[in-house]
């Protein structure tokens, strides 16, 4: 792997301390205290605590400066009310003089979580420092363990205690860090088998990933845990399947060979055997049901927690018995253990401290931090080697559990709370609109195929796209005719037209097996071009249809109608400032995470259609930016200004501008464009004469546009042309965001309608828009571009 490619793929240690520096007040001290969190996690109890108290005096003292931003958060609510539900327990106990407390940090570890979530933010060079550090301390714990010339090397029997920290419990980071290292390893054969040449970074990487595997199994194998050795095994196996393709079963039978050759070691040694053996006699006694002679052993003692913990616990399964799992102990002096600390089995401990209702907590946190960690994953945000860490770390927690409490332990909630909120943090990140946690887009389709305003509107949507992610391939689905208006956007790689039209013919002719071939055709195309991400701007069923047909993992719909939410993995809602011109576009760009500077509607031409538009402006003695646009015509009559304002109005302009006044229109609008000009002699009809790409081309040119809600007023507007705009019944943008152009709306009541008018056929809006007054905005307009 070149030095480059590197880099993109981990970033280098300099990224995190810039990232560090830019960082604000209290997001500087929650890095510091993750930091310090992480190093201590193995090593030293101290340490990570006082990293911890850090990371969460930051996180408080963050959401007490934006409480806003925090409000939705559901692991962040979920944490609160674990708080005061402990927090009522820990009263009601206190009235009932039981013995103990809740108050600690084990046991309010929920509430932790989303400090973790908010530091790292779903931003790879944290959560990578992160680990490292974790993993430096893991190893530096190791080497103090290690008995350098008097063997055994890794002796846990003489080091029951290092560094404050106990050492069975460092047996679930010892297992984390040996799935990290395969995944590490597994990453860099991955690589080579795909590039299929010599590159000595990727070797590097492989020989690297290597020696620490082999340094970390060293104590794997000298510990005397069998759920140690079991959990890996399992998890190893689990994550193996996942990964690895058919044709990679070489990589596989490697790496199964390299285990039996340890297991083959250890068997031999006879620490192996003797360890997984010991207890056989325990579990024939148990599997025979005769368990009121269970032997004393480690499991049979274990079992014989299970069994007071389950018989205290019949008295209140809702909320618990206990405030520790001693206490039950505590009552049975007879036991061989009734001083331990704590139940050896994590769910029963949890139980018995807060019941079902405080294993349900556990079961929701679990959930949306699994559920954050999935989104990410699907969008593209996460990656893989990441991926599978987490599912490892979740599937070593579980198991693990069931020999040893350690949601209640140092290692066992702190490691709840450092995995947990890392895939949290996507999830917080994606509910922040961090830029840096967005994912890279290689393939981007855009689905606005119809309604010639939107796709003007939208049309910054691909320079922002462009300037995000310069080498992205970006392609635009649309309908015939109106592609020419995006025909020649350098932003874009392809225009894919999608024949809506032929397909409703088809439909209506109850051709329906022709239809389904052409669907099926269209379907191929859009798939072999491979997107990774699809926007839906319709919101509705036909572009949430295109964007699935696609077969881009990550879709997103802009609003959701029609049903439509169902064929997209995302929905944003049409937000943002609505009185901005393409507000809902910048909304989307924005929570993608793109670079919006200049969001202004910009089109570029084919250069044949501009010379066929002054050609035919020339047959009329009219040169560029001699004449005002006038665009009369729309879609929806309660969105037009009366003929007789027309008429009223082009002497006015010419009177006042110089400019001949040009009506422009589609083949439909023939009609009543000849009733306008009829009462306008000077005024020249182009209606049903023009293309779109012919249009567009005479509005860059005009030196005026006057028209209503319609698309060649919005073409004004990006082409920069003074326009004055006219809104009734409509309010799309009273912001233009251009200083040579200026909406009129009257603002009534009424207004805006939208298609439910209430002024039965009267348009009062549009009525009452004096021509004089239009007539002067045109004038300033003018002005100001002068």
């Amino acid at each position: 792997m070149s030095r480059a490619r590197w880099r993109e793929r981990i970033p280098p240690a300099g990224s995190w301390l810039h990232a560090a520096r830019a960082a604000g007040g209290a997001d500087r001290v929650g890095l510091t205290g993750l930091y310090l969190f992480c190093l201590g996690y193995v090593g030293s109890k101290p340490l990570a605590n006082v990293g911890l108290a850090v990371l969460v005096a930051a996180f408080v003292a963050a959401v007490a400066r934006d409480p806003a931003r925090w409000r939705g958060d559901p692991l962040l609510r979920l944490g609160i009310a674990w708080v005061f539900y402990v927090g009522a327990l820990m009263a009601w106990r206190s009235y009932g003089g039981m013995p103990g407390s809740l108050l600690g940090a084990e046991n309010l570890c929920l509430a932790l979580i989303p400090a973790v979530a908010w530091a790292t933010g779903g931003r790879a060079p944290r959560i990578l420092a992160a680990l490292l550090l974790a993993l430096l301390g893991l190893l530096v714990r190791l080497a103090f363990d290690l008995r350098w010339g008097q063997g055994p090397w890794f002796d846990y029997a003489s080091t029951p205690d290092m560094m404050g920290v106990n050492r069975n419990i460092s047996s679930l980071m010892l297992n984390t860090a040996i799935i990290g290292a395969l995944l590490w390893l597994l990453a860099g054969l991955r690589g080579r088998s795909r590039t299929g040449h010599r590159d000595t970074g990727r070797w590097s990487a492989i020989v690297g990933g290597l020696a620490l595997l082999v340094v970390l199994l060293a104590p794997w194998v000298a510990s005397p845990s069998r759920m140690l050795w079991l959990s890996l095994v399992f998890v190893v196996v689990v994550v193996l399947a996942r990964l690895l393709p058919h044709r990679a079963r070489w990589v596989a039978a490697a790496i199964v060979a390299c285990f039996a050759a340890i297991v083959a070691v250890m068997v031999n040694s006879g620490h192996f055997g003797t360890v997984l053996t010991k207890d056989m006699d325990t579990w024939r006694v148990l599997l025979s049901g005769e368990w009121s002679v269970v032997p004393e052993s480690s499991s049979g003692l274990r079992f014989r927690m299970l069994q007071m913990g389950l018989e205290a616990l019949a008295a209140n399964p809702w909320t618990g018995v206990a405030n520790s799992g001693s206490q039950i102990l505590r009552q049975n002096p007879d036991f061989v253990l009734s001083s331990a600390a704590q139940l050896h089995n994590g769910y029963l401990e949890i139980l018995v401290r807060t019941g079902l209702v405080g294993l349900a907590f556990f079961v929701a946190a679990l959930a949306l931090a699994g559920r954050a960690a999935h989104h990410a994953d699907r969008d593209g945000r996460m990656p893989w080697p990441l991926r599978e860490l987490l599912l490892a770390a979740l599937l070593l927690f579980l198991l693990i559990n069931l020999s040893i409490a350690l949601v209640f332990f140092q290692h066992g909630w702190q490691y709840l709370v450092l995995f947990a909120g890392i895939a949290h943090g996507f999830s917080v990140a994606a509910q922040t609109g961090d830029a840096s946690a967005r994912p890279v887009a290689k393939r981007i389709l855009i689905v606005r195929s119809g309604a010639i305003g939107d796709v003007v509107f939208a049309s910054p949507l691909a320079a922002a796209l462009r300037r995000t992610w310069p080498h992205a391939r970006i392609a635009w689905v649309v309908e015939p005719g109106i592609d020419a208006l995006i025909a020649h956007d350098p932003t874009l790689d392809e225009i894919i037209v999608w024949p809506k039209a032929e397909w409703l013919g088809l439909w209506r002719a109850r051709r329906l097996r022709e239809l389904w071939r052409r669907v099926r055709a269209f379907r191929a195309g859009l798939r072999e071009r491979r997107f990774d991400l699809a926007l839906d701007l319709h919101g509705l069923a036909k572009g949430a249809l295109i964007a699935r047909l696609s077969g881009a993992p990550r879709r997103i719909g802009l609003g959701a109608r029609e049903g439509s939410r169902w064929l997209v993995t995302e929905v944003v809602a049409r937000g943002g400032d609505a009185s901005r011109i393409g507000s809902e576009y910048l909304h989307l760009a924005r929570y993608l995470g793109l670079d919006c500077d200049d969001f202004l509607p910009r089109l570029t031409l084919d250069p044949r259609a501009e010379a066929r538009a002054m050609g035919l402006l020339a047959r009329h003695g009219i040169e560029a930016r001699g004449y005002a646009v006038f665009a009369a015509f729309t879609t929806r009559p309660q969105k037009h200004w009366f003929a007789e304002a027309w008429q009223a109005l082009a002497p006015m302009v010419q009177e006042r501008t110089g400019l001949v006044p040009v009506l422009l229109g589609g083949p439909s609008d023939r009609a009543e464009a000849a009733r306008i000009v009829a009462g306008a002699p000077a005024m020249i009809d182009l209606a049903g004469q023009t293309g779109l790409a012919e249009a567009a081309a005479l509005v860059r040119h005009a030196g005026l546009l006057v028209g209503v809600d319609t698309g060649l007023t919005h073409m004004g507007i990006a082409f920069s042309v003074p326009t004055v705009a006219l809104f009734g019944s409509t309010c799309p943008y009273t912001v233009t965001g251009r200083a040579n152009a200026r909406v009129i709306r009257l603002g009534l009541a009424c207004s805006p309608c939208g298609r439910r008018p209430t002024c039965n056929g009267a348009w009062t809006c549009m009525r009452d828009i004096a021509p004089r007054r239009v007539a002067d905005e045109a004038s300033a307009v003018l002005g100001i571009a002068a």
